[in-house]
């Protein structure tokens, strides 16, 4: 906009504001025929150099607001995909808690019935052992008895062939008593078997002896 333009429009302004009369304006080709009246800086100034300041219209507004909702959606949207997460985390969590505690109990429950059924089977066992030594003691002492009764029938055998053996002894000093009273009734015989019985009857003594102590270890 050139001066002459910008000063036209000042005056178009001063003319509706009053300040200039149409004879006036006829006469205005010098600077004499203005009115001395000052003109407003005013208006002046806020053409010039400070356009008024744009409001935001209503569409803009709207615009904003519509932007600022779709973030505060899309903002919640997030928190609740955020918490439906940790809601199934949690939930996955209360579910493998579960398990594992199952699984505690299940074998804590089978350690239970397994201490209720190994006393019971302890007991048959101790039963069956039992039973089993019972049956090897009963057989020992029926061989240690058997085996006794053989060693007594040998001593009373040995205690019969004793007795046998001290009648003969008796027999023999008897006739030997008869031989010194009647020394004519003596023949020369071998000494020997004079003195074979004596011999005979402490081998005899010994063997029962022997036989004695053995039925005693065994007792």
């Amino acid at each position: 906009m050139t001066k002459n333009q910008e000063l036209n429009q000042e005056i178009e302004q001063e003319f509706a504001q009053g300040n200039f009369k149409p004879s006036q304006l006829k006469r205005s080709k010098s600077a004499g025929d203005i009115s001395s009246t000052p003109l407003s800086p005013q208006p002046l100034k806020r053409t010039l150099s400070q356009p008024a300041l744009k409001q935001p219209n209503l569409t803009q507004q709207i615009t904003q607001l519509k932007q600022e909702l779709v973030f505060s959606q899309q903002t919640a949207q997030n928190y609740l995909t955020n918490l439906q997460k940790a809601i199934a985390e949690l939930d996955q969590k209360e579910q493998q808690l579960d398990s594992v505690n199952q699984d505690w109990l299940n074998l804590a429950q089978k350690q239970i019935d397994n201490l209720k059924k190994d006393p019971n089977v302890r007991i048959t066992e101790l039963q069956q052992e039992l039973e089993e030594t019972v049956k090897d003691a009963t057989q020992e002492i029926t061989r240690q008895e058997t085996e006794n009764k053989q060693l007594r029938n040998k001593l009373n055998q040995t205690q019969q062939q004793m007795n046998d053996l001290n009648q003969q002894v008796n027999d023999y000093q008897r006739a030997a008593e008869l031989r010194i009273n009647n020394p004519e009734s003596i023949k020369e015989t071998n000494s020997w078997w004079d003195w074979g019985p004596v011999f005979l009857l402490a081998a005899v003594y010994l063997l029962a002896t022997w036989l004695t102590r053995k039925e005693k270890y065994y007792d």
